[in-house]
């Protein structure tokens, strides 16, 4: 006599499912869900990069139209700076007197040539 359970085996089919198959399908499905994800990051991250590639680049830009500025502004008043110590220079000079006696003389000497090293500085650098 069988037994409940063998009746109910008896009954059901014989067929043998290759479940092999649809473990690989799984398999495949994973590793594209995993890939899709992670070049869904990569994408978003390059986006994020590009904008702030964007960003610095705008303000690079209004840096070095800050430095066009002042450096014309100081190139002009370091001339009006030489302009100036020529004059002592020649009334010192008419007066007999040593120039470095003159209040300020040596100080705006030093003045002028810091400046004309940053102008040089600047012009043999290639960033403007």
């Amino acid at each position: 006599m069988k037994s409940r359970l063998e009746k109910v085996y008896d009954k059901m089919p014989n067929k043998k499912v290759d479940l092999k198959a649809h473990k690989v399908a799984l398999s495949i499905v994973d590793e594209l869900i995993s890939i899709a994800s992670s070049v869904s990051v990569y994408s978003k991250n390059i986006d994020i990069d590009f904008e702030e590639i964007e960003r610095l680049q705008s303000e690079l830009d209004n840096v070095k139209n800050s430095l066009d500025v002042d450096l014309d502004d100081l190139a002009s008043e370091n001339s009006k700076l030489n302009d100036k110590i020529e004059q002592a220079n020649n009334l010192a000079n008419e007066l007999g007197v040593n120039p470095s006696e003159l209040n300020q003389y040596d100080n705006s000497v030093d003045i002028y040539d810091q400046a004309v090293e940053t102008i040089n500085k600047l012009l043999m650098s290639g960033k403007i």
